[in-house]
């Protein structure tokens, strides 16, 4: 599949059937390495369900009201809020409050979620640029070939998407990245592509965060 050249951007936009995402990177400041979602109106855009074993998250609300599942609660969150940690192996998503909401109901405006992790190492802006990348260069779409790309590349980057509810859904997402990583190997596939990739995140993107997990 051919590849975009988006290591340079300062923003991506994906539209899929759920509705657009904008994923914006700030300029370092107090922090390296966050990133700032964006979601217009009408769209019911989510990450899914998904945890990370290596680093902690926050989610910060800047903009409107998001619905946020951390571990076995949901509720919504606005700017008031501050910022909300998730620590690792606990199961998160986002979404806009009224995205489950009748049209009648919408806010207006969009809705804009921060995002960044500890350490502040670049990881997850690496995953997000190969995410978002794969992606548009799927057209949206996830297929067989996408899918398994998607699979290799989260896996390497410390994002596990819940696949089975339940105790037993650990294991089963385990087990299917594990899969998927092995085909995409011997697919030919990588977990992240210099195309996609920062200049400045590369060397992080290399050891898969493993300089800064041995540290810990």
């Amino acid at each position: 599949m051919p590849r975009s050249i988006t290591s340079a951007e300062s923003s991506l936009t994906l539209d899929t059937p759920a509705g657009r995402v904008t994923l914006s990177f700030p300029a370092p400041g107090k922090r390296q390495n966050i990133t700032v979602a964006s979601l217009p109106e009408k769209s019911s855009f989510t990450p899914g369900l998904h945890w990370h074993e290596s680093y902690v998250e926050y989610l910060q609300v800047l903009k409107g009201r998001a619905r946020i599942t951390i571990g076995s609660v949901t509720r919504e969150f606005s700017a008031e809020d501050g910022p909300q940690q998730i620590a690792k192996f606990v199961p998160h998503e986002f979404m806009r409050a009224d995205a489950l909401k009748p049209e009648l109901e919408m806010d207006e405006g969009p809705v804009e979620v921060m995002e960044w992790t500890e350490p502040d190492d670049g990881l997850k802006r690496v995953f997000f640029y190969n995410l978002m990348s794969i992606l548009n260069d799927a057209d949206g779409k996830v297929g067989l070939s996408s899918g398994i790309q998607l699979l290799t590349t989260a896996a390497y980057l410390d994002s596990f998407v819940v696949m089975a509810p339940g105790p037993a859904g650990f294991y089963v997402t385990h087990a299917i990245n594990k899969a998927g990583s092995w085909l995409g190997w011997l697919m030919g596939y990588k977990p992240w592509y210099e195309e996609y990739t920062p200049k400045q995140l590369r060397a992080i993107a290399a050891s898969g965060g493993e300089m800064n997990r041995k540290s810990r």
